[in-house]
């Protein structure tokens, strides 16, 4: 899987749980301990079993490639407004797969940062992040 296909998978999964968890009423964990789960259960797993531990390393390891051709051995200093810009939201995906996403120690923990805390960066940097990738 690519790094833009893998951040693409990361916000239909997270948009999927956001909208269903939106709809109960209830918080993340709550909503996915209830039974209400089962209705969106199987396309999430779909989606997780598409999601390797190595896509998300392989999308970090390609921003951070991305970063460092924007930069190209220059002080971030020397970067114009606009590649700052994009350097800037590189390092918003890449925070928030980091720090975010590989710490999680299971699937509830995986889908409520995704959800709390992901989702809402990659929803904002996804129109500059994903043409850079591509």
């Amino acid at each position: 899987m690519s790094a833009v296909d893998t951040i693409k998978t990361l916000i239909a999964l997270g948009v999927q749980v956001k909208d269903a968890v939106t709809k109960s009423g209830t918080s993340v964990s709550d909503f996915l301990a209830s039974p209400e789960f089962s209705t969106i259960d199987a396309s999430v797993t779909k989606l997780l079993t598409s999601l390797r531990p190595k896509n998300l390393q392989d999308a970090i390891d390609a921003i951070q490639k991305k970063e460092a051709d924007l930069r190209a051995g220059r002080d971030l200093a020397a970067l114009s407004t606009d590649e700052l810009t994009q350097f800037h939201a590189l390092l918003d995906a890449e925070d928030s797969l980091v720090n975010k996403l590989l710490t999680q120690p299971d699937r509830s923990s995986f889908l409520s940062a995704l959800v709390n805390d992901v989702l809402p960066v990659l929803v904002q940097v996804a129109k500059v992040v994903i043409p850079l990738l591509t």
